[in-house]
């Protein structure tokens, strides 16, 4: 009775498993898409984090922003989140994807934020030499 009843337990957690508990909406975002809606939503809220003003200043909220740059609105977006949240495996493959891009971006802007700190750095001294020297100059001046 007991070899039945596992095997029936068994049985039905592996066919409830396979099945799609979530039905695919009929506005469904496509993947790739909904891939770039994430990372705008990323970028948008790590500008949000580091420079609240500029988001403020300029009058952009992160969804309004997204909504309106690929034409949705948020029940379909929250409709095709939940969706491809449904398929765990599918959705952590597509956020690692996220990630990676993230950490693209971030490899490129911090060469570009060195480069430019690097170009900073140069020229910066060349100032300093001209005031020294401007002092030097006036301590002359005053000891004639």
């Amino acid at each position: 009775m007991k070899k039945i009843f596992c095997f029936f337990i068994g049985a039905l957690l592996l066919f409830s498993c396979q099945q799609n508990a979530i039905d695919k909406p009929d506005n469904l975002i496509d993947e790739d898409t909904m891939e770039d809606i994430i990372y705008d939503l990323a970028v948008l809220e790590a500008i949000k984090q580091n420079n609240p003003s500029s988001l403020e200043n300029k009058n952009i909220t992160a969804s309004t922003y997204v909504y309106d740059k690929y034409d949705i609105d948020s029940l379909q977006f929250v409709n095709s989140n939940h969706y491809y949240a449904s398929d765990v495996h599918n959705y952590l493959k597509m956020y690692q994807r996220i990630e990676e891009r993230l950490g693209k971006e971030k490899t490129e802007m911090d060469t570009i934020v060195a480069r430019e700190s690097k170009k900073n750095t140069k020229t910066k001294p060349q100032k300093a030499l001209k005031s020294i020297d401007s002092m030097r100059n006036n301590l002359k001046l005053k000891a004639k």
